[in-house]
């Protein structure tokens, strides 16, 4: 896990910086190409980006079978 400090005060947007690049980094992570734009391909269904990300940015929803 890399943590990244960003500070700010009310209604400089930091909530959506951080939301952004926790988006980014998620879609990047799986094999490090800009050709993934979902990361939906390695994706396990485990939930952990959804519990991590700030601010409910991810979430997890059921598949229709």
């Amino acid at each position: 896990m890399v943590e990244v400090p960003i500070h700010g005060r009310g209604g400089q947007g930091v909530v959506t910086a951080a939301e952004l690049l926790s988006v980014a980094a998620i879609r990047l992570a799986p094999d490090g190409s800009h050709g993934n734009e979902t990361g939906l391909d390695h994706c396990k269904g485990c939930g952990i980006c959804a519990a991590e990300s700030p601010a409910g940015a991810i979430e997890m929803v059921p598949e229709e079978v």
